[in-house]
């Protein structure tokens, strides 16, 4: 059967393609491998979909192994703010959005308003929508004065369309759907991919002494990410969460992507200067060393510190001299663990890497390797911090596909 628009993908990028298509008059089917459209989409924001951000700074916020993210997406997003373009795309499906401090979510604060509405609009357009079914194989061939784009399904059918939009995802959180299946059909149709790599993820650390006592342990700190030259990759202030293999927290994940030589907390900030150790030493005299600095942090990190610069868990303020106690409390200021590597695609929310934007039209998404072909969302190499800006992305490349495919027909 013959399409003129087909979408591989039923996720936030997919869905909202597949939409602007069908409301461009386009015959549109939607291929999902998955036995339920929207999976991933469910899922975000703890099911709570902070679906964009007010504070669209694209050059802060996105990053791209390749060519310059900013620049490219400046261009997909144009002269409008992106976050009033998806507000204005959500509202057309009558999904009302909140601010909370610059994060939007939809006003009844679930995931499953914003899939439903997108699946009701589709069914309204009379999208045709096939789940389970898993798109295996793409090819592109001439067929008399024009392009037919071919995709071959696991169950052995073939589809037709001339129009194809790839938004099938990145492999991140494989249990939801991610796979890397996108990235080998946009090969196959003559696309450049950067190497996927695991993004928005814990880190893990090189095991040091003591560090089991503060798996699950959250602290609020300034932390620092540095390269192997001691460069800062990036700086943030949050909250850090302790597993047991290394750590967690949106502030980790932010800078889990180039991963880090290492990561330095600063477990002070906020705290005026610490500098009168004498004052410090007499007021607290009685006290242990972990007691101390349980006054400034949870008692477990206290612990961590103290035995980590050579005390035993009973040494007293009185047993050191002042310049060990300032000492400890510069460990405080600078607690620093060096990184091994990313926690995996299994725990990854977003994928690094992807096509090369430099093969793709950033204000139609469409391909200037093969016409008629169009890539959106997390399989480009472009991947923001979190926030929305993901989602953000995905909605505002899947709508300029598909008015772009749609539109074109």
């Amino acid at each position: 059967m013959n399409y003129d628009v087909i979408v591989v993908g039923a996720g936030a990028s997919g869905l909202s393609a597949a939409i602007s298509a069908a409301r461009c008059g386009a015959r549109v089917l939607v291929l999902e491998k998955l036995k339920k459209a929207g999976t991933k989409l469910y899922a975000t924001g703890n099911g709570n979909a902070n679906v964009s951000n007010t504070h669209m700074d694209a050059a802060s916020c996105f990053d791209s192994c390749g060519k310059d993210a900013s620049a490219f997406l400046g261009e997909l997003f144009g002269s409008k703010r992106a976050d009033e373009q998806v507000r204005a795309f959500l509202a057309t499906i009558g999904v009302s959005l909140v601010d909370r401090n610059g994060y939007l979510y939809p006003a009844s604060k679930q995931a499953s308003t914003v899939v439903w509405s997108l699946l009701d609009e589709a069914r309204r357009l009379s999208v045709e929508m096939k789940t389970g079914c898993s798109v295996t194989s793409v090819r592109r061939e001439d067929e008399g004065d024009r392009a037919v784009y071919k995709a071959g399904t696991e169950a052995g059918d073939i589809y037709c369309g001339t129009r194809l939009i790839l938004a099938c995802g990145g492999a991140a959180a494989p249990k939801l759907g991610g796979s890397k299946i996108g990235y080998s059909l946009a090969h196959t149709l003559g696309h450049s991919v950067n190497d996927p790599s695991p993004a928005l993820c814990p880190l893990i650390v090189r095991d040091t002494d003591h560090f089991s006592v503060l798996k699950g342990v959250r602290a609020r700190a300034l932390a620092t990410a540095y390269d192997r030259d001691g460069n800062v990759l990036r700086s943030e202030e949050g909250e850090v969460q302790f597993t047991d293999l290394g750590l967690s927290g949106i502030v980790i994940f932010n800078m889990s992507y180039p991963v880090p030589d290492r990561i330095s907390l600063d477990l002070l900030q906020g705290i005026s200067a610490l500098t009168n150790m004498v004052s410090l030493r007499e007021q607290f005299s009685g006290r242990t060393l972990i007691a101390l600095l349980n006054g400034y942090m949870n008692d477990k990190l206290s612990e961590y510190i103290v035995r980590n610069c050579g005390y035993e868990r009973n040494t007293g303020v009185s047993d050191v001299e002042d310049r060990e106690l300032a000492g400890l409390f510069e460990t405080a200021r600078h607690l620093t663990f060096e990184v091994t590597k990313a926690d995996g695609f299994d725990h990854a929310q977003v994928t690094a890497g992807g096509v090369l934007l430099s093969e793709i039209n950033p204000s139609t998404m469409e391909s200037l390797v093969s016409p008629g072909l169009f890539i959106t969302g997390e399989l480009l190499d472009v991947h923001g911090i979190c926030g929305g800006y993901n989602l953000t992305s995905a909605f505002l490349s899947g709508i300029a596909a598909g008015c772009a495919a749609g539109g074109g027909i």
